[in-house]
Order: structure tokens, then C-alpha cells, then sequence
């Protein structure tokens, strides 16, 4: 989880996500002012507003890696894409046999 993203992942990965804004805003050094000026730039262009997303973030935050995806996207609510980037990266989730809960 602590490789960093590339854009081809990103945009392959996250095809699903549409409320890009929520998640952007959960993501490290990401403010709402870049947020707000990608959305104004590329009005009803989602898949270009992410680009301009993941674009700005992985400039703005060099020490950007798959932790912080995953976090973000927990935040947002995104359990489904949570699942999908956990098993692309190999990360299983197992049950603590005492607790009953997951854990990683």
C-alpha cells in the first residue's frame, strides 16, 4: 500500500467513481480550491475532471501511495471500490479469530 499511484492505475482502477469531488477532498494536500477550479474548468466532463484530479494530486502530494487511496476512498464511502483496489494490490483482509472483526 505504500507504492505510489501512476495515472493509467488511477484512471483503470477508479473508472467507477463519480462523486470525484468528495473523494479528492479526502486525499492529502488536496484543497478545495484546486477541487473547485477543476470542476469549473471541465463543467460535465468527469472522466476529464479526474484526470485534472489525479493530475494535481500526484504533483501537489509527492509522497502520494495507495494507502492514502484507499483511505480516501473508505472516507467516501466508496466500499466497492475500497474491495476492487485492496485485490488489485494483493491486499487481503482477514478476520481476527477472537474478535470476529476484519483486519488487514
Amino acid at each position: 500500500m505504500d507504492g505510489k499511484p501512476d495515472m493509467p492505475d488511477l484512471l483503470d482502477w477508479l473508472q467507477e467513481l463519480v462523486d470525484w469531488q468528495t473523494f479528492a477532498l479526502f486525499l492529502p494536500k488536496m484543497e478545495k480550491h484546486f477541487v473547485a477550479i477543476i470542476d469549473k474548468n471541465k463543467v460535465g466532463d468527469i472522466p476529464a475532471q479526474k484526470i485534472a484530479m489525479y493530475d494535481k494530486w500526484l504533483r501537489v502530494c509527492p509522497e502520494a501511495n495507495w494507502g492514502h487511496v484507499i483511505k480516501a476512498l473508505e472516507k467516501a464511502k466508496e466500499e466497492e471500490l475500497v474491495k476492487k483496489v485492496k485485490k488489485k494490490l494483493g491486499v487481503m483482509e482477514s478476520v481476527d479469530e477472537s474478535t470476529g472483526m476484519k483486519k488487514l
